[in-house]
């Protein structure tokens, strides 16, 4: 079996690093950099370079183009994460890795068609609502509450290590819809615009030098159609999506920086 690039895929690996180059010489370094921001790059940088990374064509290359993709292989999508922690550059996180791919995965036609393209464009960011005070690797003991009121739920709780809420256009979203339920069972997902009233960010200092996030929900009315696949039957989601998050945590572009 043959593990090296292909000529064209080798020509797309040198086109990135030249857009990257290009992009984040040593004075955009200097000027963009933010040591309080655990991605190491102010919020408005990072938010401009993914809507860069979108009008090149590199975001959703691996997507179907019905939902603004260039329908190619995901290897070209693995070139550009590994160049991209490579040279250190913002916005690669759950926005533009596994947060689409779980959309596409167990969306609804509707929230596809509505929030995909917008993702390939580089126009919204992400943060994933799983971590709470008591539920971090034990993810099946989250409390926060989603409460079915008609066509809405009224969400109430408080997630934790929230990275990059306070960018955040939308949240993925984990609560429990059936109390009485055991654990894994009685969860369900949801995507929340994180302009609903009642969201409220608090920012907590670590001792590596950035802040992380808390997020409180207080009765924030969640439309039903923003639910992602069945009610109760979160837990498949989540699985699903965390298969996700493993393959976009797999780039060496950082290690080979730091060799």
């Amino acid at each position: 079996m043959d593990f090296q690039l292909t000529a064209e895929q080798t020509a797309f690996r040198d086109e990135v690093r030249a857009f990257l180059r290009r992009e984040l010489t040593p004075d955009v370094f200097k000027a963009h950099r933010d040591s309080n921001e655990q991605g190491m790059w102010t919020v408005e940088f990072t938010k401009a370079f993914r809507r860069k990374l979108g009008a090149a064509g590199y975001l959703g290359m691996g997507w179907p183009k019905e939902y603004g993709g260039g329908g190619r292989s995901r290897i070209y999508q693995a070139i550009l994460w590994d160049e991209m922690e490579y040279h250190r550059a913002p916005g690669l996180d759950r926005s533009m890795t596994y947060v689409p791919n779980a959309v596409m995965a167990f969306g609804s036609t509707e929230q596809k068609a509505a929030l995909l393209p917008k993702m390939s464009r580089g126009e919204l960011s992400w943060f994933v609502g799983y971590s709470e005070p008591d539920a971090g690797s034990d993810l099946a003991n989250i409390k926060t509450r989603a409460v079915a009121d008609g066509d809405h739920f009224i969400v109430t709780g408080q997630k934790a290590f929230s990275s990059d809420a306070h960018m955040a256009d939308y949240v993925w979203l984990a609560t429990r819809t059936d109390p009485a339920s055991q654990r894994h069972r009685g969860m369900t997902m949801f995507i929340v615009d994180m302009k609903l009233p009642g969201i409220t960010i608090a920012k907590h200092p670590t001792l590596a030098g950035w802040t992380h996030h808390s997020v409180h929900f207080d009765n924030v009315r969640v439309p039903r159609s923003m639910m992602v696949g069945e009610q109760d039957q979160g837990w498949k989601v989540i699985m699903g999506a965390i298969d996700f998050e493993r393959a976009a945590l797999a780039s060496t572009g950082l290690l080979h920086y730091q060799l």
